[in-house]
């Protein structure tokens, strides 16, 4: 049986992968702002239109990920690191 061509996924697959182009962006942005000393919206707004790699992506899918595992919730430590 062929397989469908990613165009013919349909929109689930769509809004999928929409929603990890937005963590990757998101992710991207967050870490240049860091790095740089510069704030997210001036950050984002300088980036906007240099394209992210595969490492972002790679790195948004296992946060996506491990956020669905974990239903959300953000992991609490009694201590300050």
């Amino acid at each position: 049986m062929a397989r469908k061509a990613e165009h013919e996924l349909g929109p689930r697959r769509d809004s999928q992968l929409e929603h990890e182009l937005q963590v990757t962006r998101y992710l991207a942005v967050a870490f240049i702002a860091q790095s740089h000393g510069i704030g997210m919206d001036y950050a984002r707004k300088k980036y906007a239109d240099v394209p992210v790699g595969t490492f972002w992506l790679d790195i948004a899918r296992q946060v996506i990920a491990h956020m669905a595992k974990r239903g959300g919730q953000p992991e609490f430590s009694g201590t300050i690191q």
